[in-house]
């Protein structure tokens, strides 16, 4: 197919001039049937070696369901049949290439609002900020040789003066110069996995959201209401994106450099995920070497590495949805959660860990086949 401007597609070929015929149905084709990155590609990769970049960039892939990026922008359309079948809600494009990436500015604000420091100013108590000061402090110990203790007021400081200076470029209540600060670019799309039927590929397809308005005009929803789907785009799951910064070392925490604190930000971003809706599976990321799962394990694998959120774990199932891992080398029995059809027993599987509380407080997620009983 031509090479055409997505965000044209979207933002203008999709609305026709004539009251008639509002929706172009054959612009959101276009944009479906996209399978390459030749034009964003193209931009980014004629200098690369010029961007003066000091850490080396990090490779992230898009999971089921997918991406939501400028679910603010407006795209309603609301006149007859043709309206109720829109896409009714915006996206964000790149405005030369018309490519899905994402802005620098939403990653920095999506990683700091991991942070602590800047909800001192706001209406919230420390049941609010305590669960941020244990998970970066526990991120930058896994990461470097030291210590902090989020409960100590000393390391509590430490920690909000490593978040002025990373992201406001403060140190010691003095901005650094512009050249001195870290910078966040935008990620862009580099590569399309299958993800479409056998082995094709796609960068946009459609989905929907489905509200239940309450019936007496209440704002709770009713859920025996009749639905309202609402149409949308999204980036499709298995895209590969491309983050990229320019980083500098740490002078409050002389232990992060640039190259740990690129670490930091890709823990961060697999932690909670970019874009619209992260808290029902949207613009969350795997990692590229996350896929490359060993095919026939002679028998269960034990897991030597530290139980955490989203780790890769393999297991055997023991009868429905009872199975067992090799942990250290204790065998221990888990859950699986959310499977309504498990697997049979003796089958190896892969699973991603989602950690609440300690264990053996774990559930699993995101389970994949490894090997068939």
């Amino acid at each position: 197919m031509s090479l055409a401007n997505p965000g044209y597609l979207f933002y203008s070929k999709y609305f026709n001039p004539t009251p008639e015929a509002l929706v172009n149905t054959d612009a959101i084709e276009r944009l479906k049937n996209i399978e390459t990155l030749s034009p964003i590609k193209r931009v980014i990769y004629s200098n690369a070696n010029d961007t003066g970049v000091n850490a080396e960039p990090f490779k992230l892939v898009t999971t089921y369901p997918g991406l939501l990026i400028g679910s603010g922008y407006s795209h309603d359309v609301s006149k007859g049949m043709e309206g109720e079948n829109a896409l009714k809600i915006g996206f964000y494009f790149d405005h030369t290439t018309g490519m899905p990436v994402i802005p620098g500015s939403s990653i920095k604000g999506a990683v700091r609002g991991w942070f602590p420091s800047q909800y001192k100013k706001r209406a919230v108590d420390d049941s609010f900020r305590n669960p941020r000061y244990e998970l970066i402090s526990h991120l930058i110990n896994n990461i470097t040789s030291i210590i902090l203790n989020h409960e100590n007021a000393g390391d509590r400081k430490k920690i909000d003066m490593f978040e002025k200076e990373m992201f406001e470029g403060v140190y010691e209540n003095k901005p650094k110069t512009i050249y001195n600060r870290d910078i966040f670019f935008d990620a862009v799309p580099v590569e399309i996995q299958s993800n479409f039927k056998s082995s094709q590929g796609r960068l946009f397809y459609n989905d929907y959201l489905t509200p239940h308005k309450n019936r007496n005009n209440s704002p709770e929803l009713d859920p025996f209401s009749d639905p309202n789907p609402i149409q949308f785009l999204k980036v499709m799951p298995n895209v590969v994106y491309e983050f990229k910064f320019d980083l500098r070392n740490s002078v409050v925490i002389p232990e992060i450099d640039a190259s740990k604190k690129r670490t930091l930000i890709q823990d961060i971003i697999l932690y909670s995920g970019l874009g619209a809706k992260t808290n029902v599976g949207y613009g969350q990321f795997s990692s590229p070497s996350a896929k490359n799962t060993p095919q026939e394990p002679p028998e269960l694998i034990t897991f030597t590495g530290q139980i955490k959120d989203k780790a890769l774990l393999f297991c055997q199932v023991i009868q429905g949805n009872e199975i067992k891992a090799i942990i250290k080398g204790v065998e221990e029995k888990y859950k699986l959660v959310g499977i309504t059809n498990p697997p049979s027993a003796g089958t190896i599987i892969q699973v991603k860990m989602n950690v609440v509380g300690k264990r053996p407080n774990l559930r699993i997620q995101d389970m994949t086949y490894v090997k068939n009983a």
